[in-house]
Formats: structure tokens, sequence, C-alpha cells
């Protein structure tokens, strides 16, 4: 199963979800026990907009090994993009309490802290605390949460610091082209002092 797991991960990383899903779901039948296995299929499943899909792999994955903080953090991203910001947030905190290394939580929590479209969601304080945490697990070389940090300053009304690190996210290789549209609009939004705002699609 090590090869369909292994070309799994191949596949997610050339951005081919539905090849990925086939390989985790092949590894799933052999195991069903395998947590992993779930986490990853999940995380595909979130790429395809399948967010029920993504939903119920990662809760498997959290029933068959409770502390795996990934499988929060990825199920709560999905509950974000179903505009269940609630439901997100909790399992941000839960991953961030079963595993305090997890830099993918502090990102997600502190993008939708920031960047939410309700107003009852939003903490400028929290996001900014979560994505410097995040920057630190991260040791500031990573452009997405470079670019919540951003969001999180310009949250607390702090533009010129968002501007600073937004334009550093967008000069920082790896990253998506649709994030990086994503960038230059924030970017765009800090120069006119307004903070970012991200409907999930």
């Amino acid at each position: 199963m090590r090869a369909y797991n292994n070309r799994g991960l191949i596949y997610c990383k050339k951005e081919m979800w539905s090849q990925a899903i086939v390989d985790f779901s092949e590894v799933i039948r052999v195991n069903p026990q395998d947590a992993s296995a779930y986490q990853r299929r999940g995380m595909a499943y979130h790429q395809k907009n399948k967010y029920d899909e993504a939903i119920s792999d990662s809760t498997v994955a959290i029933r068959l090994d409770p502390k795996m903080g990934l499988a929060y953090s990825e199920r709560g991203y999905s509950y974000c993009y179903k505009s269940e910001f609630e439901k997100g947030i909790a399992d941000f905190k839960e991953a961030i309490r079963v595993d305090p290394k997890n830099s993918h939580a502090y990102n997600n929590l502190a993008w939708f802290r920031a960047t939410c479209p309700v107003a009852s969601i939003r903490n400028g304080k929290e996001a900014l605390e979560a994505a410097q945490e995040a920057c630190a697990l991260t040791r500031g070389k990573n452009a997405t949460v470079i670019d919540t940090l951003a969001a999180a300053y310009a949250e607390v009304g702090n533009f010129n610091q968002a501007i600073l690190s937004e334009k550093h996210a967008i000069k920082m290789g790896g990253v998506p082209e649709k994030r990086r549209r994503h960038m230059k609009q924030a970017l765009l939004s800090f120069e006119q002092h307004q903070p970012y705002r991200e409907v999930p699609d």
C-alpha cells in the first residue's frame, strides 16, 4: 500500500486531485484503519470543492487518531468553505490544542479571524497572534502564512505593515497562481486602507 500512498502524495503535489483520491481510496480499502489515508483523501476532496466528503473523511481520521491535529485543521477549513464558520474556528482551536506546533491550524485560524465576511467571526487581535505564531513555526519562509499575516495586520488597522508583508509574500516563490491573484487583490485593498474579505467559493 505504500506505493499507492506515495503516488497519491505525488498526485497531490501536482494538484491531480481525482487521481489522488483513487489512490488513497485503495489504501483505505486495504486498511480501513489508516487515519492518514482518510486525512489525505479528505484534503483532496476539499480541493475538488467536495466539502461534505472532505468533512466526512476528516471526521473518520479524527475518530481513528484523536490527536491528529491536521485532520481537525482541514475539517475546520472545509466547514468554513461551507460558511459554517463557528464549527471551523472550533476545529482550528482543537487542532492547536492537540498539536501546538501545527502551523496549518494557526494559519487557518488567523485567516478566518482576519478575513471572514461574518463580522462576529472576525477578531483582529487573535488573528494577529495566530498569524505571528504560524510565521514563527514556519520561520517566515511560507508565502501563504505571510499573506495571512498581512491580512491580520490590516484587520487591526496597521496598513503600512500589511502592505509590506503582502508585497513580501507576492515576491516569494511556490505560490499557486490562484493564491497569487488573491494576494494582489488583498494588496490593492490594503493600499486603500481597507481590510481584505474573502468569501469562500
